[in-house]
């Protein structure tokens, strides 16, 4: 009897602790996978950056050239 009192008690312990930490589990999991989503929308994003200051530099060159400083 001592044995089933011991394992009732554990298996309703875990249960407790799973229940306690599930919100933030849960939080987590959401946290992470909006994290990923926001990073592979940044590195999608990388090669219009790249165009955009390859132009901008351009520009640059282009009114350095006219002011005559190159």
């Amino acid at each position: 009897m001592a044995i089933e009192t011991n394992l009732s008690l554990i298996f309703w312990d875990t249960i407790a602790g799973i229940l306690k930490n599930l919100p933030m589990f849960i939080l987590i999991v959401w946290g992470v996978k909006v994290i990923s989503r926001e990073i592979k929308i940044g590195i999608k994003n990388v090669p219009n950056w790249l165009e955009q200051y390859d132009k901008m530099k351009l520009k640059h060159y282009a009114v350095e050239g006219a002011i005559g400083k190159r």
